[in-house]
């Protein structure tokens, strides 16, 4: 199974420690649900039940939900829900009687907050700025029973299972119980196991049904392969007046190879690709009939790029923010009348009407965003996506969920990851040094963690979290209770999701001087 591996750690409590709990910020993390997930919290709302999540939704086709429980003995219970009406897509919030729909855009990350006890919920933009304040219940004040149904994430619980499962990214979720927080999730990923981590209890919420999740961040992408080809369909035949933007960075080119395009043939075409003459360059190219255009270079390397190519516009961006602009000597006084004899593909050029048949030049790039304007109207706009396990792109410009998803038009494999290659596991041991010994009498007994490529630690006594004990070393101290037996562990941190768990150290103290008075 593939899932992202970021730069934030999630981080489960010892096995040992019941009820122990310890999780790094998470903030740009996501749990990526493609439509078929569920997730049980096991909590039953009521009137004194507050939610507060993060996530950012997808378009959808029909009512989708957040979260959810209905409750058939009194109505619609607690819920969050999406819906792609005329206007847009629709976040509705109900608790027995519904909030009046807010009409949103998609591909927005939002926080949603939901008070029972106060009857209020209020929606804003990740940003902080408002998006819409307070909405009111459009009928009588709220129900003051205890669903009889516990809660679901990324579904609504029904009896008998769950329905309507949400499509999009979860970044994180809190419910309170009253002032009291019983449930704070965030994503996880180890391994075979992902889910939602709930820091207060210490436990994994992985899936009840539907695909594998897809842990992701913001700067996740798609990479392609110059030795197994693997070509995405854009479904876009260009145009003179077609525009490209892609954001990229090449891993490497050992050929002639395309990061994007088609080849006209007799007609216009338009390719941004990476041929390998000795000095390893960018060139990009915008021809009629492949006989008048233009075409320069700019060196090759492994950054982050932004480019950007049309008739009037052929922009590169940096990753030190540097913007080149080639227009004025790229294509002087070019006229392009003829449009391509086939759509442009990602990760290659098709050089046919079919591109699965005529996709060549294989390209090993990760693609982070690409978008496409014709006559000056955005017609793609693809971000990296995990569907039934395979990777893609999802088209936010598409509202149909049964086509909005572009991945491989062939047999292999696209792979997808996050600031870590997807199926990297640099997770190694913990080990601590002495493995227990004596605490010397008012003296101390120092223990050393050590994990190589750990960015944190946290120590624990007895199975209980050490509050503050959050460095490789720790100092324990004698007591005068000679027979105190005590157990320390420690997790070491990586910047993955995961973490390593060392062996026990016990640790006893020395026993204090018997002084024996005589009369």
């Amino acid at each position: 199974m593939h899932y992202a591996k970021t730069t934030a750690i999630a981080v489960a409590a010892l096995s040992a420690g019941a009820g122990a709990s310890i999780v790094a910020p998470m903030a740009d993390t996501y749990l990526q649900s493609d439509g078929t997930q569920a997730i049980d919290t096991g909590y039953y709302a009521n009137e004194s039940t507050k939610v507060i999540i993060d996530f950012d939704p997808t378009q959808t086709n029909d009512t989708r939900y957040v979260f959810g429980a209905a409750d058939p003995g009194s109505g619609s219970g607690l819920a969050l829900s999406l819906k792609q009406a005329a206007t847009g897509l629709t976040i509705q919030m109900s608790r027995d009687r519904n909030f009046n729909p807010i009409p949103v855009p998609s591909k927005t990350r939002y926080t949603a907050t939901f008070d029972c006890t106060a009857g209020t919920a209020s929606l804003t933009k990740y940003s902080g700025t408002p998006f819409e304040e307070t909405a009111s219940y459009s009928g009588p004040s709220i129900a003051t029973t205890t669903n009889s149904l516990p809660l679901a994430i990324l579904a609504r619980r029904v009896s008998g299972g769950f329905g309507q499962p949400f499509i999009g990214k979860l970044y994180s979720m809190k419910i309170f119980d009253g002032e009291t927080l019983v449930r704070d999730f965030i994503p996880y990923g180890r391994g075979a196991v992902t889910g939602l981590y709930d820091r207060v209890n210490g436990k994994v919420h992985e899936k009840t049904q539907g695909n594998p999740f897809v842990i992701g961040t913001d700067d996740a992408y798609v990479r392609g392969s110059e030795t197994a080809p693997a070509y995405v369909n854009t479904g876009v035949t260009p145009t003179p007046d077609t525009k490209v933007e892609i954001d990229f960075a090449m891993m490497s080119a050992t050929a002639n190879s395309r990061v994007f395009g088609n080849l006209g043939g007799s007609a216009f075409c338009m390719d941004l690709h990476v041929d390998k003459d000795g000095s390893g360059n960018f060139f990009y190219s915008m021809q009629d009939g492949r006989t008048g255009g233009y075409t320069t270079s700019v060196g090759v390397d492994a950054a982050r790029h932004v480019f950007a190519l049309s008739t009037n516009e052929v922009l590169l961006a940096s990753a030190d923010g540097t913007v080149t602009n080639f227009i004025a000597t790229s294509f002087p006084n070019r006229t392009y009348a003829k449009n391509a004899q086939g759509p442009m593909v990602v990760f290659g050029a098709s050089n046919s009407a079919n591109p699965v048949s005529g996709s060549q030049f294989p390209c090993d790039v990760k693609v982070y965003r690409m978008k496409i304007w014709e006559d000056g109207v955005l017609v793609r706009d693809f971000t990296p996506f995990m569907k039934n396990g395979a990777a893609g792109f999802l088209d936010n410009c598409d509202p149909d969920e049964n086509s909005n998803f572009h991945g491989a038009i062939n047999a292999n494999p696209l792979r997808y990851g996050g600031a870590v290659e997807s199926d990297a596991d640099p997770i190694s041991a913990c080990t601590v040094t002495p493995q227990g010994g004596e605490v010397p009498v008012n003296g101390t007994l120092t223990l050393t963690a050590s994990a190589t490529g750990a960015t944190g630690y946290q120590w624990f006594l007895d199975g209980e979290m050490i509050e503050g004990a959050t460095g490789s070393t720790l100092a324990v101290e004698w007591t005068k209770n000679s027979r105190l037996v005590r157990t320390y562990k420690c997790l070491a941190f990586f910047d993955v999701f995961g973490y390593a768990e060392s062996a026990a150290a016990v640790v006893t103290n020395a026993p204090s001087a018997t002084v024996i008075i005589m009369k």
